[in-house]
Parts: C-alpha cells; structure tokens; sequence
C-alpha cells in the first residue's frame, strides 16, 4: 500500500499541486485495472479515461514545464511506469487487497469529525499545522475508545505533518533568524500509540528548531506492547535515548523500574548494612556496614513515590533524569522532585 499511496501523492501534486484524501482516493478508484483500461486511458487520441486521464495529461503538460531533467526522470521512471504498466499489469487479487486497506481507510477518514480535521478545504475545517507558528495551541482531541483506528490514524497523520513542516521551515534558517524563532511544542499523552520511526528523526534535530517534545505513557512495556515490530526492544530504546530529560512517578512495571530506570540511572558504590544472626551463641546478632557496587536507585523505589490524592496530600513525586546533568545539592544524575495537585 505505501508504493500506491507514494504514486497517487506524487501524480496529484504534479498534476494539481495539492493533495486531499479525496482527490487520492477518487484517483485510486479510478485509475485502470487491466492492460486494457491502460491502453485506453494513456491513449491521447482516445476520449475515454475519465477522471484519472485529466489528472495526468494535467502532470504531463506540467512536466512540459519543468526543466529540471532529474524531476522529469523522476516522474516517467516511477510515477508513470507505475500507472501505465506496473498497476494495471498486477495479479488482481492482491491488488484488489491492497486497494481495499487503502479505500478502507480513506473511507473512514472522509466521515464526520475526522473529515473537518483533515479537510483543506477553509469552509469545512478553520485550522491547519501551519497554525503553530502562529502561536497557536491546536488540540487533538480523538478518543482512542471511541474513534478506534481512524481516531489514532488522523492523529498520527497531524504528528507526521507537524513534524515535517517544523523540520522543512526551521532547519535550513540561517543561526540569526533562528535565535528569533518562536518556540513550539509536541504534547502527545498515551504517546504509546502514536509512536513511528518518525518521531526519532525528529528527535535528534528537534532542539535546533526550538521544539519542545513531551511523550506521557504509563511505563516502558506500553511502549513495547503497541511498537509492533520484531525489533521493538531497539526501537523503544533508540527512541527513548534522544529524549533528553526523563521522569518517572510511581509504579510498579518490573520492566520499567528494574530493566530500565535502574540501570539508566546507573551503579555507584553505597553503603549497605548487613546483619548475622547466631541462635546458637549468646552474643545474638552483629551488624556490619559495607560499601558495595549496587544500582543508585532500587527497583522498590519506584513503587513507593507519593501518587498524590488526599492520601498524600495532593503531593506527587517524581524522580528525574537529564543527559549530562549533576543535580544540587549532592551531584547525582538523579533528583526527586515534588509536585502539588492544587496548583
């Protein structure tokens, strides 16, 4: 399906200069499906074809226009060969799949809600990702349990874009224009399922461009259970290392407290106390104080941070991480901080 989506985008926006779901959509359903629609849809002289032949005789005469050979190659190698031989010429039955997962979801993201969100056109929705620069707050407000997939795919779809736009206007800008650069920010909660390979690219250059990224989950394992991937363990953890300032509250994921944060936080040698106990002699029991190489900051640690409510005062603990930082008073890598609810 990413080889059609890829096509469909690149023969709209050469043809017209602009992509909507609906175009791409209206393209897929009517582009030709056997060598014989083919013939008569890239016959020139023939009047059939409908509306997938206007879209591209518009590309090729936009082609005639360009006179960067490259973008020309581009565009007879990949976007027409794929029309004209590759898609009419493929076995039709996983073609026909493949059309069906790609209407499936174009379906569901022209209905209702989801529609106003992506729509461009300014009668239907009164925002767009461009809006941030503006320093405007664009929420996304698509309950997973109620919006299922389409919810999650639309909300996805304006990540990627926010992330794309961010990276193509800020990161070419000479050093001056970006000191004066207003910042931005990515707030994604239950961020496990809106995580892609995307969001580490962005990752590494988002400080150039003066955005600030908060990802909220409930522990590590989220992240491995919703990535997907037979290599979600690298993934998470390659993700997770460009995410500079890291805290964690109360909980109890053994993954989370012993496989991660633990050995984040690293080993130092600590004084440990010790007791042995002698039923058989009258001397009792003797204690012994040793400095051992243990993990900073224990796995039963986490459990036991104040989560708030009136059993804690509205008090909620955290503790924080940061690359690079030795935090006051006593230079660790680690600090506890507190919040209160009631603010």
């Amino acid at each position: 399906m990413e080889q059609l989506i890829k096509n469909t985008i690149n023969l709209l926006v050469t043809s017209t200069g602009s992509v909507s779901i609906q175009d791409m959509y209206s393209v897929v359903i009517n582009a030709p499906k056997s060598p014989i629609e083919a013939s008569i849809t890239f016959d020139v002289g023939n009047a059939g074809g409908g509306y997938f032949k206007e879209i591209y005789l518009n590309a090729l005469a936009k082609m005639g226009e360009i006179k960067d050979q490259d973008t020309i190659l581009e565009f007879e190698e990949l976007t027409s060969n794929y029309w004209q031989y590759e898609f009419p010429n493929m076995d039709p039955e996983p073609r026909s799949s493949i059309i069906s997962m790609f209407t499936s979801l174009a379906d569901n993201l022209l209905r209702g809600e989801i529609r106003s969100i992506l729509s461009c056109d300014p009668k239907v929705s009164n925002f767009k990702p461009e809006s941030i620069f503006e320093g405007k707050v664009v929420v996304l407000d698509l309950n997973i349990k109620q919006f299922r997939e389409t919810g999650k795919m639309a909300q996805l779809i304006f990540k990627t874009i926010f992330q794309m736009i961010v990276e193509k206007d800020r990161e070419n800008l000479p050093t001056n224009e970006k000191e004066n650069m207003r910042p931005i920010f990515l707030w994604i909660d239950e961020a496990q399922f809106f995580l892609t390979s995307s969001d580490v690219l962005f990752q590494t250059t988002a400080r150039s461009t003066k955005t600030a990224s908060v990802y909220l989950t409930q522990n590590y394992s989220n992240y491995l259970a919703f990535v997907g991937s037979n290599r979600e363990k690298a993934t998470v953890d390659s993700f997770l290392a460009v995410l500079q300032t890291k805290f964690f509250h109360c909980q109890s994921d053994p993954i989370t407290n012993n496989d991660y944060v633990s050995k984040l936080i690293g080993k130092d040698y600590v004084l440990r106390e010790s007791e042995n106990l002698n039923p058989s002699q009258n001397s009792g029991s003797s204690k012994t104080t040793s400095k051992i190489l243990d993990y900073k900051i224990l796995p039963w640690k986490l459990d036991q941070l104040s989560k708030g409510g009136k059993a804690n005062n509205q008090i909620v603990e955290a503790i924080v991480y940061q690359s690079g930082r030795n935090w006051k008073p006593d230079n660790e890598n680690f600090t506890l901080v507190t919040f209160n609810q009631d603010i």
